[in-house]
């Protein structure tokens, strides 16, 4: 499954890599979970970054049912085979075919996290693309829902996610995000793409692309959405490292005491610490992730 996963990018590296502008104001986070707002690129709107809700809901919920992960296979392979060779069960359910057909995204990542179906995220590990292939994008649908109660239109997404197959299966993942290949990205947003060449876009990726470390439990708590989350466990840091945190406690300390929005900064002064604060943070994702 894929319910959890990070986006720490810097803004100038997704405008350049998917060609778009971005929608609001962008921070990096280290845990993305079900509920949190998060950047797609939606085929409604495919030259602008926006955020939509990680969870979609049917139109016809009376309630917001937040469905992280849907099965390409649907109903199909239930054990998981990674050798399956069979349809895409999605097409067969009404609601989860018609988002296929209509309302697709590209779902923005660095990387996720997976567990063992047996120890969950008591053992977790970030999963990621080698030669720093980041960032990229999981293959998403997207609906608006009416809130009945409040009519308030609510933007949500969720996950394909296919089989897991090679190494990934030996740390105990039996699912994982479909990544598209760059040159499947503009296919997978145009509306004139046929059923089948999508659905054929709905594979595992290439497990020899990709690598994993094992990480804290500390992230199945979603509120924890701190970049030491990316740390690998039992990890040496370094000077540099302990330094440049050092730096980034102080700065969080000056915007608590300061009352710095961080969503709307209020001044020049605020954006420019906020801004100085991501900047930092890149600089220990940096440190902090595999020379890979």
């Amino acid at each position: 499954m894929c319910s959890r996963y990070i986006l720490a990018s810097k803004p100038q590296a997704f405008e350049k890599r998917f060609c778009i502008t971005i929608k609001g104001t962008y921070l990096p986070s280290y845990n993305i979970g079900e509920g949190k707002r998060a950047w797609v690129v939606s085929n409604a709107n495919p030259s602008v970054l926006t955020q939509y809700v990680f969870g979609l809901t049917p139109d016809d919920s009376p309630y917001q049912t937040l469905i992280t992960n849907v099965r390409s296979e649907g109903t199909k392979n239930p054990d998981d085979d990674p050798c399956y060779t069979g349809g895409m069960g999605i097409i067969y359910n009404p609601t989860f075919n018609r988002f296929l057909r209509s309302q697709r995204c590209l779902v923005i990542a660095d990387g996720f996290y997976t567990g063992s179906a047996i120890e969950g995220f008591e053992k977790p590990y970030l999963v990621f693309l080698k030669h720093k292939v980041r960032p990229f994008a999981f293959a998403g649908i997207w609906n608006r829902w009416k809130n009945p109660g409040t009519g308030e239109n609510v933007f949500g997404f969720a996950i394909l996610t296919t089989v897991a197959t090679g190494f990934l299966r030996e740390i105990g993942c039996r699912r994982c995000p479909v990544i598209l290949e760059k040159r499947d990205e503009q296919a997978w947003l145009n509306p004139g793409s046929k059923l089948n060449e999508i659905t054929r876009l709905l594979k595992p990726y290439d497990p020899s692309a990709m690598d994993a470390y094992e990480v804290s439990s500390a992230l199945k708590d979603s509120r924890n959405d701190s970049v030491k989350l990316l740390q690998k466990t039992g990890r040496q840091i370094s000077d540099k490292e302990k330094k440049l945190r050092v730096e980034i406690q102080e700065l969080e300390m000056k915007m608590r005491n300061e009352k710095v929005n961080t969503r709307r900064p209020e001044t020049q002064e605020d954006y420019l610490l906020i801004k100085k604060h991501q900047e930092l943070l890149n600089k220990l994702f940096d440190l902090e992730s595999p020379k890979y």
